[in-house]
């Protein structure tokens, strides 16, 4: 083919390639509160967060929160303006979409009975998508319940993305009575699930009972509702709690398919492979996350420690320095303090950790940093002598002191369980066999080459793997790093930085 052809058809298809279709934003303007609605604020806060979801699951739109609709700062091109009425037997649902540019305003309204009300925020993006031009597929009619029941919902629902203690707690005890009056409400259940896993977080229940508790929800959601994104969610939140990253990411990766608008749905599947020790892949969900929901606090807390996880240092610095305002804050980026052998900052931030974190957690890590040479930190000498302790948070060993491996099966040596909640990341009992035990090194190794791969960065992989090059040493040099003390308890030779 000729030159002088190639050029034509370049400037054919550079002529003829139709004009990029217009950039789709989209300003939600909320409901008002009505008078006689109970928990009205509540209730206006849980809806919208459905609705968004809803609406930022339509491809290629950008979504926002603005009261002034089509005259707020975003300039979008759309506003979704949301009315609703009551009646003595009825509740009328109205949503207007405006395009900004022009006067012309579509609408759609539904009716429903008070006493048979069906959350209509999928239905609704839907009518949204199919006006835009981006369809969706239909929903599913929603089940039917009591308008005193799906205000509870909504409430709840509000609590739950509060991220307290208290809120929790609310939330997961107006859940159970819902369900309890419909358990087919698989909506509702699915968010119980979720609620029993948090109460865990929040120290408002035992692993264990939340385990049983959120199995039963999922369960009953999952029979209701085979394909809801929320319900899969909550059965990767479900393995992420037992630390089964590797179940829990093809549950949550489900999950963002059936509702890819969930930015705390992207937050959990990122998160999930951050703590299977791939931080380079769960950087862009945990990035989707927070530009699907700004104010989504732990997707920016995730994104820190993702930074840090990976070695990108300038970015981690910055998140230390200014770890966030959620209650979980402080807490990683003590951990994070820890793991990087920042001893006397890990304990700084320990000491302001808000009561709303697990209690559990906070001493464990107290526990493994009192364990370590030091500072005369004042929190060690305190922690076993509070009277109101309770017997199995007092001060006891360090957990990398735990140097016993699991024992190995006939088959094989069983898989390695990698911890990021903790100083030792849950390789203490491997690091310790693999000094005697050949097949525990490579299994070892093995993990070590593929936390790398997957851009596992942190100083203590530098020493595990200087401390399994030093047993082929006849006289090895010791390893200077803060955390000596723990790489000596494995066997490794270290020894504290000189002081400047």
């Amino acid at each position: 083919m000729s030159r002088r052809l190639y050029a034509v058809l370049a400037l054919c298809l550079s002529a003829c390639t139709p004009p990029s279709p217009e950039r789709v934003s989209l300003a939600l303007v909320p409901p008002a509160a009505l008078a006689d609605e109970s928990d009205a604020e509540l209730a206006i806060e849980g809806l919208s967060a459905l609705l968004l979801a809803r609406l930022r699951a339509l491809p290629e739109v950008q979504v926002g929160v603005d009261p002034a609709g089509c005259a707020g700062n975003g300039q979008p091109t759309h506003a979704l303006t949301v009315s609703r009425q009551l009646t003595a037997v009825s509740a009328l649902t109205s949503v207007a979409l405006q395009r900004c540019d022009s006067v012309e305003v579509v609408m759609e309204q539904w009716v429903q009975p008070r006493q048979a009300r069906r959350e209509w925020s999928a239905q609704a993006a839907w009518w949204v998508g199919s006006q835009l031009k981006v369809p969706r597929p239909r929903p599913a009619p929603e089940p039917a319940v009591d308008e005193a029941d799906m205000q509870a919902f909504l409430v709840a629902l509000a609590r739950i993305k509060r991220r307290t203690a208290e809120d929790v707690g609310e939330a997961r005890a107006s859940l159970l009575d819902v369900v309890a009056r419909r358990p087919d409400f698989a909506l509702a259940q699915a968010h119980l699930a979720t609620a029993h896993l948090l109460a865990f977080e929040y120290g408002l229940s035992s692993l264990p009972q939340s385990l049983q508790q959120a199995d039963l929800a999922i369960t009953a959601a999952l029979q209701a509702s085979p394909d809801l994104g929320m319900a899969h969610a909550a059965r990767g939140l479900y393995w992420m709690n037992q630390e089964r990253y590797d179940l829990a990411v093809p549950q949550l990766a489900r999950a963002a398919a059936l509702d890819p608008g969930e930015g705390v749905i992207l937050l959990w599947l990122g998160n999930a492979l951050l703590y299977h020790g791939s931080p380079r892949e769960a950087q862009p969900w945990l990035e989707r996350a927070l530009q699907l929901d700004p104010g989504l606090v732990s997707a920016q807390i995730s994104l820190g420690e993702a930074a840090c996880l990976a070695g990108k240092e300038a970015r981690c610095v910055a998140f230390l320095e200014q770890p966030g305002s959620g209650p979980m804050a402080g807490f990683m980026a003590a951990l994070i303090r820890a793991q990087r052998g920042d001893i006397e900052q890990a304990h700084q931030l320990l000491d302001r950790v808000p009561a709303d974190v697990n209690h559990e957690w906070v001493t464990e890590l107290r526990v493994d940093l009192c364990g370590l040479e030091g500072p005369d930190i004042p929190a060690c000498r305190q922690l076993d002598a509070r009277a109101d302790a309770p017997a199995d948070a007092r001060l006891t060993l360090p957990r990398w002191t735990q140097t016993t491996p699991p024992a190995p099966t006939e088959a094989a040596i069983p898989a390695i369980g990698l911890d990021l909640w903790r100083m030792d990341l849950g390789l203490a009992p491997w690091v310790s066999a693999a000094r005697t035990d050949a097949q525990y090194r490579e299994h070892l190794q093995q993990e070590l080459r593929r936390l790398r791969q997957g851009g596992l960065s942190l100083p203590l992989i530098d020493d595990i793997e200087d401390c399994l090059a030093q047993w082929q040493q006849p006289q090895p040099v010791p390893r200077r790093t803060p955390l000596a003390s723990m790489l000596q308890a494995w066997g490794c030779a270290a020894e504290q930085p000189s002081a400047e």
